[in-house]
């Protein structure tokens, strides 16, 4: 297994107590009070359409402006800097997404915030392109979007494979001084229970190496629940109660309601039928649409939205939707299909 190593690595490595206590302040340091740390990696898992990528990128918007909290959690960057690495998102789609976030949060955008779209790189060219990037200037987080294309390994259920990837990330958290925050998936054994560290896509190599991990799950309708499963120095009452959120199709934002919610209970209450039956109702429409030829992203957006009356963001949030879960393949010329295991 081939593990990608920081060039020049001088940082000392063996210390006594007394250097160790000479190092000054003793406080944990944090990017987002008291969830996310300020140095290290972090992992944000859900299932498909929870709203993973918007809610990593209103977190790098939230810091990229200078805003003071997020979802009511005070945020302390070193410095008002965000890269967010996009494997599966292209420009266009990013560029739809970002505009709507940043006209719900009501503030002009800045510099601050780099998009690096890495859907045609390989694992080692992302690696060595985010290195490049963060070496430039002080940066306090980064969002790999998603983990598998960042894999450096054949196996995913491979547990070393999976730590030694992890690793390779956590030494550039390192030695830049900045957080990596990566975007993952659960286990289909997962979908519907309480959130979990077990429920982590690839075993427990990542897990093991990321300092925080994460779970956004669904609620009805607009409600969603965030759950810290691992968390090294986080309140035990955010591990024992998850987070109550709103998150809106409109904007792609998410709010805090100021609830905490036992994480035992949810998952509990069998509300999957109904919302799987206007799922299947979804793909049905798409696979009409499609019969046997191709689309481009905005064409096909627009022919749901005929189809159906409903918005531009529930067209592309179902389209992702659909590629995540296999049903659609986006080709190498940008254009979507079905795929074999369309029905």
């Amino acid at each position: 297994m081939e593990e990608f190593k920081n060039k020049n690595h001088n940082e000392k490595l063996v210390y006594t107590v007394s250097e160790l206590m000479a190092l000054g302040d003793i406080n944990q340091k944090y990017l987002l009070k008291p969830l996310l740390p300020l140095v290290g990696c972090a992992v944000l898992v859900g299932q498909p359409d929870t709203g993973k990528s918007q809610f990593a990128r209103q977190l790098c918007i939230h810091v990229a402006l200078g805003l003071e909290s997020f979802l009511d959690f005070e945020l302390q960057p070193k410095v008002n800097k965000a890269i967010y690495v996009a494997t599966e998102d292209d420009r266009d789609s990013v560029k739809f997404l970002l505009s709507k976030q940043l006209q719900g949060i009501d503030k002009d955008y800045n510099d601050n915030l780099k998009f690096i779209f890495a859907d045609t790189l390989d694992p080692k060219e992302i690696w060595e392109t985010l290195e490049e990037e963060i070496a430039k200037e002080a940066i306090s987080l980064v969002i790999v979007d998603s983990y598998g294309d960042i894999f450096n390994g054949q196996d995913t259920n491979n547990n070393m494979a999976m730590r030694n990837t992890a690793k390779s990330y956590d030494k550039l958290a390192k030695k830049y001084g900045c957080l990596i925050l990566f975007v993952h998936h659960i286990n289909k054994k997962g979908y519907g229970l309480s959130p979990s560290q077990n429920h982590i896509q690839g075993g427990s190599g990542l897990t093991q190496k990321v300092r925080v991990a994460m779970q956004l799950s669904d609620g009805e309708d607009e409600i969603r629940y965030l759950t810290v499963v691992k968390g090294n120095y986080c309140p035990k009452k955010y591990k024992s109660n998850s987070i109550e959120l709103t998150f809106s199709e409109d904007n792609f934002l998410f709010n805090s309601t100021k609830k905490l919610i036992s994480t035992s209970e949810i998952g509990k209450a069998n509300k999957s039928s109904k919302r799987d039956q206007k799922h299947y109702n979804k793909i049905k429409i798409i696979e009409d649409i499609m019969s046997a030829d191709t689309y481009r992203h905005t064409e096909l957006v627009r022919k749901y939205c005929e189809k159906t009356n409903e918005s531009e963001s529930t067209a592309i949030r179902l389209i992702n939707k659909l590629t995540e879960e296999n049903v659609l393949l986006k080709n190498d010329d940008g254009t979507y299909s079905k795929t074999k295991n369309s029905k």
